[in-house]
């Protein structure tokens, strides 16, 4: 039992401490040495570590394995995922507007979009449109129109205008 400090001193060597050691006040490591990997810094343990608090850091976070977490991953900044994104839940993306952006190809397989889809530039529809209920194409004049052939199964018209009765036109 010691009311002071305790000093313990090597010159050149290590200090070994053979047992645990448990500290009940801070614990203060002034050694500045910058960590480049999981085996070099000011503190090195070789072991697991425990955290029964926050972490609150001033540098970089490097994980070299996988990185787990129990609750919600919050980031304030950009979130640069290199490898892709694995989701087992909902996966929502939303800029400060709401909206979703993207510069690149935005692939969506089995999708069902419950309120409306509003394309602005060309859509490409490579399988097809199934529809179920009605369905109106019109360009900004409000026309239909097409440079290839137009194809309709059984197809009632309203009213029609041909102006165009040459041969195999009809």
């Amino acid at each position: 039992t010691s009311s002071g400090n305790i000093t313990i001193s090597s010159t050149g060597g290590t200090t070994t401490l053979a047992d645990a050691v448990d500290v009940t006040g801070a614990a203060n490591f002034n050694d500045t040495t910058s960590s480049s990997s999981n085996t070099t810094g000011a503190v090195i343990i070789d072991g697991g570590l425990g955290l029964a608090e926050n972490l609150n850091m001033g540098g970089n976070l490097d994980v070299d394995g996988t990185a787990t977490m129990g609750s919600t991953l919050d980031v304030t900044g950009l979130a640069s995922l290199d490898g892709g994104i694995d989701v087992d839940g909902a996966f929502t993306v939303a800029d400060t507007s709401g909206n979703v952006a993207t510069t690149g190809t935005l692939g969506a397989a089995n999708t069902t979009i419950s309120g409306t889809l509003d394309v602005t530039g060309l859509a490409s529809l490579d399988g097809g449109i199934d529809v179920d209920g009605a369905f109106t194409v019109a360009d900004t004049s409000g026309n239909v129109a097409t440079t290839g052939t137009l194809s309709a199964g059984a197809t009632t018209l309203s009213s029609a205008a041909v102006s165009d009765l040459t041969d195999n036109r009809i």
